[in-house]
């Protein structure tokens, strides 16, 4: 259910903000996380 949500999720910000904006945002939470 959770996958579900958040692939909704994706798909709107993938829709919304362009695919770079998203990707180095993924980057940016990536290394917050390491």
């Amino acid at each position: 259910m959770i996958l579900h949500l958040r692939q909704q999720l994706i798909d709107q910000f993938m829709g919304e903000l362009p695919r770079r904006l998203w990707f180095l945002l993924f980057l940016v939470i990536g290394a917050s996380v390491m």
